[in-house]
């Protein structure tokens, strides 16, 4: 290698190097999606309010689109990722499923986001098991279905929605038989089970099920600790279903000044949450997310710090 192409081989090296120091890798979902939308509301507000890191580089925050809920808590495992947003009870499942990994001594809460709605819907021409008491045949009715009488259906999911599906399976008691969707996932017409997809409201997957036949399964009476009853409305109908909140997750240190840029984060969102649900320009589910924190709505999990100016 001449001194001119190694001059240039260092110099690439040397920026590649640059542009990796002090970058905060934020996992989201899709690119069209809401967690996406939120994450660069929040670079935008507090991307310039993040200190440096241990090299002296200023921290800045980049937003990757990912695969959802559970892809991003596998991304912070493996240090893809340093902040991520993914919805309560899949922090749980892999909490419960995973302890050494998913602790609030590694991770804790950056803050509280919107409220993700269950979507259960099932496709035309389906007939429940023996067993389920809900009659949906027998014309329009707003009648919903008790949460016990899922018991032992099988339901169909993927990605998060079907961590979601077990964890309510585990926290109701409800014995269900679950199955991975994945590979069917867009093609509806060659499903013929129930299947819950979990997602902000109004939910454009799920729409797009609705529009090719399928029917929306309400459910009421839910008792586990991450949920909340809720309803979601379609073509003029609302629905009985429940909610789970998304969370704003970081990487956590034993050591107190690691944390640093984790509480400025906390801090910044805490002190422009109302900026963010008035602006025109910012995802509208903030809004939401000032009114859940007006009414005190909190995880059990531990917090980042808010500093108190």
């Amino acid at each position: 290698m001449n001194k001119i192409a190694l001059t240039a081989f260092i110099l690439s090296i040397s920026a590649t190097s640059l542009s990796l120091a002090g970058e905060i890798r934020m996992g989201t979902g899709g690119k069209t999606g809401t967690y996406y939308s939120m994450a660069e509301d929040i670079s935008y507000y507090c991307g310039d309010d993040l200190g440096v890191d241990r090299k002296g580089a200023a921290n800045t925050l980049l937003v990757e689109a990912s695969g959802g809920s559970l892809d991003n808590l596998e991304g912070l495992k493996n240090k893809r990722y340093s902040v991520i947003w993914t919805q309560e009870d899949v922090l749980m499942f892999q909490a419960l499923g995973d302890p050494k990994s998913f602790n609030d001594k590694r991770l804790k809460i950056i803050a509280g986001g919107h409220l993700e709605t269950f979507h259960f819907l099932y496709p035309n021409g389906w007939k429940p098991s023996k067993g389920f008491s809900f009659n949906f045949f027998g014309g329009d009715t707003d009648e919903s279905l008790n949460i016990e009488d899922l018991k032992n259906q099988t339901i169909g999911a993927w990605g998060g929605s079907l961590i979601s599906l077990k964890q309510l399976g585990e926290s109701e008691e409800l014995d269900l038989n679950t199955v991975d969707l994945s590979d069917l996932k867009d093609n509806p017409s060659q499903i013929d089970i129930p299947i819950l997809l979990v997602g902000g409201s109004p939910y454009q997957p799920a729409l797009e099920y609705l529009e090719n036949g399928w029917s929306f399964l309400p459910i009421s009476n839910v008792k586990g600790p991450y949920y909340q009853e809720n309803s979601v409305a379609f073509e003029g109908k609302s629905y009985e279903t429940i909610s789970v909140q998304a969370l704003l997750v970081g990487k956590s240190f034993s050591k107190k000044s690691r944390n640093e840029t984790m509480n400025k984060l906390a801090t910044c969102i805490s002190e422009n949450l109302i900026d963010l649900a008035d602006d025109p320009d910012t995802n509208p589910n903030w809004q939401m997310v000032f009114e859940l924190e007006e009414e005190g709505m909190q995880s059990n999990w531990d917090y980042f710090e808010v500093i108190e100016n």
